[in-house]
């Protein structure tokens, strides 16, 4: 059951999401390469890649953070969530995504993760009381 929850959730939270930014980088068309995309290996490549570089976050917004519940691997420790890119030359604090907004909310958050900090951080989706119940739900097994 929890397994048939999960897909379902990641189906509605993440299903309905819109292109990324790198798929549509100059590097993954040259991905697809002159044979019009029939050389799938280096295209899923990329996309896997990207899956690991810049992970999506899911969970639920409280007290202005974000309790995250998917991926599994960042439920050990905290993360914050920054605007700015890895290179820039400034503190992360000064971007720092203000989340207050979507307080009791499922969101999904997508950005490059750092480690503590999230860079070039944006809120992909909201889920609305149904998914957001659900991710409560999962938060809670």
């Amino acid at each position: 059951m929890k397994t048939l929850l999960l897909s379902a959730m990641c189906v509605v939270l993440l299903g309905c999401q819109s292109p990324t930014p790198m798929d549509q980088s100059p590097q993954s068309r040259a991905a697809v390469g002159e044979d019009g995309g029939r050389n799938r290996n280096s295209q899923s490549h990329l996309v896997r890649g990207e899956r690991f570089t810049n992970p999506t976050f899911i969970g639920v917004v409280e007290n202005g953070a974000l309790r995250i519940v998917l991926p599994k691997s960042a439920l050990s420790g905290s993360h914050r969530f920054t605007s700015i890119a890895m290179q820039e030359a400034r503190p992360p604090e000064t971007g720092e995504l203000d989340l207050s907004k979507y307080e009791g909310r499922a969101i999904a958050i997508q950005g490059h993760d750092g480690g503590s900090w999230v860079y070039s951080a944006r809120v992909v989706d909201t889920g609305g009381p149904i998914v957001t119940a659900l991710v409560r739900q999962l938060d809670d097994q």
